[in-house]
């Protein structure tokens, strides 16, 4: 008997029955239950060539659930009539089939493991180049000391070289305290005799007030245009000291312009360089006389009470003897010290936090002594950059 489908489970007769016969002629006929339910035949189709149907969506149950298998309670791929038990074999069989019909659960957030992997490993490539990045100005930097170094070492260099290291250096000392020792022509000078004094009483200048300052170790030729970018200059010797007729032109210009000549005999006991002070200051200043550095001198007075209130050269506790001074135009331009200061600056080993000056050179006194020296300097600095 030929029925529509979704009357199949009703029972009914089509409106024609197999041979033609009208629905009226025809007598009902029970038929017999078969073991299908309704919302398991629903998704059939009309297949009369025998053809495998394509696999089609199980129809709904009445509460709106989906069959997931088409196998009947207790069924397995075995012969059974489903109420008969199973071994554990046909099970283990049944369960993988089941199984392989459940859907898998998607993708957590992250992607796939390989896709997790890719993205670590972009991740890492991206850290790594942004490191090299940031490493390529310090490498250039590094790389521009190097050269600068090679070019220093270099015996010959061109003009437009020269040209960029004046600059350079231009730059660093702009606007810096500075004191630059003489280099005098004559040969007998000792002028280095304590090559770390003027370095280190800098740096102690600076520690002191926080003032920038700006350390050249070279000694300074006077018959070069270069002095008249300094401001104060500083002499040593242990021997009888001179210049040359250039030399002496362009101190005396040096002084006219504001410039400061610090003199330091470097004996303390009255030696060859405290002889020449006289006669080759009046070769800078004519005429001028030596004036005692006291406290009731006008030009003066303020000179060692700029940062610390100490006793005056001459009156501290231990020996000295006070400094003199030679004025131009009614400000001091030249200062001699007596005391061989300079050996007080020196050091033999750096400062620490116990010793804060260093260890000096045993000849300079000892570190109360240089410790006095130290801020009579920092006083006499800051007075005549601002005198």
């Amino acid at each position: 008997m030929k029925t529509v489908d979704g009357d199949a489970g009703l029972g009914m007769r089509s409106a024609q029955g197999a041979g033609g016969e009208p629905q009226r002629g025809s007598v009902l006929q029970p038929r017999v239950a078969r073991n299908e339910l309704p919302w398991v035949t629903a998704g059939k189709t009309h297949n009369p060539n025998g053809v495998a149907p394509p696999r089609s969506r199980p129809a709904a149950t009445p509460l709106g659930l989906c069959s997931s298998v088409a196998f009947s309670q207790g069924s397995s791929f075995l012969a059974t009539l489903g109420w008969r038990p199973q071994s554990r074999w046909d099970w283990n069989v049944c369960a993988r089939q089941l199984a392989a019909t459940v859907p898998k659960p998607k993708a957590a957030a992250g992607g796939t493991p390989a896709l997790r992997r890719f993205l670590a490993a972009a991740l890492w490539r991206f850290c790594l180049l942004a490191f090299l990045f940031a490493l390529l100005p310090l490498a250039a930097h590094a790389q521009s000391w190097a050269e600068r170094a090679r070019q220093m070492n270099r015996t010959e260099i061109s003009a437009t070289e020269a040209v960029k290291r004046s600059e350079q250096g231009e730059a660093d000392r702009r606007n810096k305290i500075r004191i630059r020792k003489i280099q005098p022509a004559m040969p007998s000078v000792d002028w280095n005799t304590d090559p770390t004094a003027v370095p280190y009483m800098l740096y102690q200048i600076g520690k002191r007030t926080d003032l920038p300052v700006h350390i050249e170790n070279e000694g300074l030729n006077t018959a070069k245009d270069d002095i008249f970018q300094e401001t104060v200059l500083y002499l040593t010797s242990h021997y009888r000291w001179g210049f040359n007729d250039k030399e002496n032109a362009n101190l005396t210009l040096f002084l006219k312009r504001g410039g400061t000549l610090f003199l330091d005999d470097c004996y303390n006991r009255g030696s060859p360089f405290a002889e020449s002070v006289r006669p080759e200051v009046a070769k800078m200043i004519v005429g001028a006389e030596p004036r005692v550095l006291a406290q009731d001198d006008v030009l003066v007075k303020d000179c060692f009470k700029m940062i610390y209130p100490t006793p005056w050269p001459g009156a501290a506790e231990f020996e000295n003897r006070a400094w003199l001074y030679f004025p131009l135009d009614n400000r001091p331009a030249i200062f001699f010290s007596p005391n061989d200061d300079g050996c007080g600056w020196e050091i033999s080993t750096p400062p620490s936090a116990s010793n804060p000056i260093g260890e000096g050179i045993g000849h300079g006194g000892d570190n109360r002594q240089r410790e006095t020296m130290y801020q009579w300097m920092a006083n006499w600095v800051l007075f005549v950059y601002t005198h």
